[in-house]
């Protein structure tokens, strides 16, 4: 695979909490990231990471891998780079997919 793309999606928003879930013109707002990085023609796979049941719920429903992420790689202070690589890590290990390039 060459391209994968990653969304990092956390549900412990503390300045607008249930971001991800709310609804923007009848869509959560994750689902119209989801369906961008699916119409991006160099994106290969899209994958979301959460520890949120209910944003993984929604990232399925509209195409997305599902990877789920520990609780401590969903706080404020995580850098994306460690989602990525946890990431990253998961498809290796638990799906033996291994991306050329990751698009955040």
């Amino acid at each position: 695979m060459a391209t994968l793309g990653v969304i990092p999606a956390r549900g412990g928003s503390k300045r607008f909490p249930g971001k991800n879930i709310a609804l923007f013109r009848n869509r959560p707002l994750i689902a119209w990231t989801i369906l961008a990085a699916k119409r991006a023609k160099s994106v290969d796979l899209v994958a979301v990471t959460t520890e949120d049941n209910e944003i993984a719920a929604i990232a399925q429903q509209y195409g997305a891998e599902v990877l789920t992420r520990p609780g401590c790689l969903a706080q404020d202070d995580v850098q994306n780079d460690e989602v990525s690589l946890y990431s990253l890590m998961q498809l290796r290990h638990e799906r033996n997919i291994s991306p050329n390039t990751i698009v955040l």
